[in-house]
């Protein structure tokens, strides 16, 4: 436990951030909100419901769409939030070392939409959800998270997991086990989170089926994140220079001896997530400029 807190200390003193500490402070920030925000002003409190509650009932929700993707961020039991995150923390190291960390981030936005898409289906149309909606909707990143180790447990199976006072357990049985538990629990007092968590697990199995047979479901928001950074980066002012070598001939400071660093970073930051062999032709070749340089 010592190393774990360790380790979750020096992840979480990073800069920058990693995707996976991101996910953890907007989740700790928005449970923050919604527990204290209505201690100082209570009207504020119908007005988070309504931005972070995905409501069961299905006209309600067409008039608050946004929520198929902010209830996954929104807890409101500190229990909850607590094992949440201590396992959203544990799984998603794993995943960011095994498969990138893009794809841990789509694996919990697609986890969240499809676990809110099932919740949505089976309370509008199964008659005993439909005379059981909850009166205010439901919240928690679980769904998510389901999807993660589901995720998890496709791609690797045979991983195996110390766990205390039982031993030593595949990960695939693992998990099978917590899905199992969830589809128990589908027509209990937590029968919509419980759904959700079906809904999740099924989307975090294609995804790695699919990612097996070399089709990559992460891509769109890998393009979208790439797009935001590249929006949201200030252009910097370029100005070449020149500077006469030995024989009088000049050198670009600004051209491929001299690779812009931000370039290397993003190159380097493409090597991690999809490996070497993604890159381009003229990205080995400013990687090779600018070992050369270092040398």
């Amino acid at each position: 436990m010592d190393a774990l807190i360790e380790d979750f200390r020096n992840e979480w003193n990073r800069k920058p951030k990693s995707v996976l500490m991101k996910l953890i402070i907007i989740n700790l920030g928005i449970f923050l909100g919604l527990l204290l925000l209505p201690v100082f002003w209570r009207p504020i409190d119908s007005w988070l419901i309504a931005l972070f509650f995905i409501p069961a009932d299905f006209s309600d929700f067409l008039a608050r769409p946004w929520t198929l993707l902010t209830y996954s961020f929104s807890h409101k039991n500190f229990f909850h939030i607590l094992f949440n995150l201590y396992v959203l923390y544990w799984f998603g190291r794993l995943t960011t070392m095994e498969i990138g960390k893009m794809r841990l981030l789509a694996l919990y936005l697609y986890g969240g939409v499809a676990g809110g898409i099932l919740y949505l289906v089976l309370y509008n149309n199964l008659p005993f959800f439909v005379q059981n909606k909850p009166e205010l909707g439901m919240v928690g990143a679980s769904a998510s998270i389901y999807a993660i180790t589901t995720a998890m447990a496709t791609w690797m199976p045979n991983m195996r997991i110390q766990m205390i006072f039982i031993g030593e357990v595949r990960l695939k049985h693992l998990v099978l086990i917590t899905i199992l538990l969830s589809f128990a629990g589908s027509l209990g007092s937590n029968a919509g989170g419980n759904i959700a968590h079906l809904g999740g697990a099924a989307l975090g199995f294609l995804f790695a089926w699919q990612l097996k047979q070399g089709n990559d479901w992460s891509l769109p928001i890998r393009k979208t994140a790439e797009w935001i950074e590249m929006m949201m980066k200030p252009k910097p002012k370029f100005r070449v220079s020149y500077k006469s070598d030995k024989k009088g001939s000049k050198t670009n400071e600004a051209g491929a001896d001299a690779p812009d660093q931000d370039q290397v970073d993003r190159i380097l930051d493409k090597i991690s997530q999809s490996g070497y062999d993604s890159l381009t032709t003229q990205e080995k070749q400013i990687l090779f400029n600018a070992s050369q340089k270092k040398t």
